[in-house]
């Protein structure tokens, strides 16, 4: 069944989590659930995959910027197909590592999430556009 590859993302996110902290085997199921995703032909769950594994446990074993293309994609896979909360959930991690990690020039970063902060705004997801603006503030 499809939704067994983001069971399998939200597990990872767990394993990497308090209090088992556990990066290595989190990362597996990461690996393993985008594998899954691929083999059921589950495409309409990237968004939700994408969201759970690069912006939730890659994290802990890859550089923040090797997920920043992966995280828009499943922006642009979620919008796409009508997922707004996930679509709006890839956005605002994007924007949370751009911001704190990802060594981009703060100018040019600042208008890319002006248009970002649009579009999570048309995903009318209020508690991701609300994080988002505290976020861009505090940058």
């Amino acid at each position: 069944c499809n939704i067994s590859a983001f069971a399998f993302a939200c597990y990872g996110a767990l394993l990497v989590s308090e209090p088992s902290c556990d990066a290595e085997a989190g990362y597996r199921m990461g690996r393993v659930a985008i594998e899954m995703m691929k083999k059921l032909g589950a495409f309409e769950m990237t968004a939700r995959l994408y969201g759970a594994v690069y912006g939730m446990i890659n994290i802990w074993k890859e550089p923040w910027q090797a997920g920043q293309n992966k995280l828009l994609e499943g922006y642009e896979s979620g919008a796409a197909i009508g997922d707004m909360e996930f679509a709006a959930a890839n956005l605002y991690q994007y924007m949370s590592t751009a911001i704190y990690g990802c060594g981009e020039n703060l100018g040019v970063l600042s208008q890319n999430i002006q248009s970002y902060l649009k579009r999570v705004s048309r995903c009318n997801q209020h508690s991701f556009l609300i994080s988002s603006i505290v976020l861009v503030k505090v940058v």
